[in-house]
């Protein structure tokens, strides 16, 4: 498993009851660790690709037939996400939001329940490419209101890490 997928699994700190958006969920590697351990809860697993969603589907069969997951091909800024629905989101590697994820963060903030929590985990390109990551997701998450529990770029798992955690704006 990837370093940065086994680092959002570390960090989610999954419950069996939590309801899960994974933004950017790509061919569903991270849905298959995730789902098993969704006894009770759900995972919703968006990203804009329809070959993406396709093989995420397909990896993830068994999950989606027996209710636990969903996958819906949307755009962040596009889905219509229920309010409040969501313990907890994560994106692994979606730059957006440390580029301009304005809209996308608004988003979040409607979909994430009261004392949910943002996850998003970056590999960066090298070691000297994180400060401009850490510095970007920190502006776009202050200027959308979020709070910023955890910004680590952890050195223990051998690749160019930042992880942050965020909860919105109350």
């Amino acid at each position: 498993m990837p370093a940065r997928i086994a680092a959002a699994l570390a960090v989610l700190d999954l419950a069996p009851h939590d309801r899960v958006l994974e933004i950017g969920c790509g061919r569903g590697v991270a849905v298959a660790a995730i789902a098993p351990r969704l006894t009770s809860g759900h995972l919703t697993a968006i990203d804009r690709s329809a070959v993406a969603i396709a093989a995420a589907r397909d990896r993830n069969a068994a999950h989606v037939a027996a209710g636990t997951v969903a996958f819906l091909e949307v755009s962040l800024r596009d889905a219509r996400l229920p309010p409040g629905a969501f313990t907890k989101a994560f994106a692994i590697d979606v730059n957006l939001f440390w580029l301009d994820g304005s809209a996308e963060l608004a988003v979040l903030a409607a979909a994430l329940s009261r004392g949910g929590r943002l996850h998003l985990i970056h590999q960066a390109p090298s070691h000297t490419g994180r400060p401009r990551i850490v510095d970007g997701l920190r502006r776009e998450l202050a200027a959308a209101g979020f709070v910023i529990d955890r910004l680590d770029s952890p050195d223990d798992t051998g690749v160019p890490l930042v992880v942050v955690t965020a909860r919105p704006p109350d």
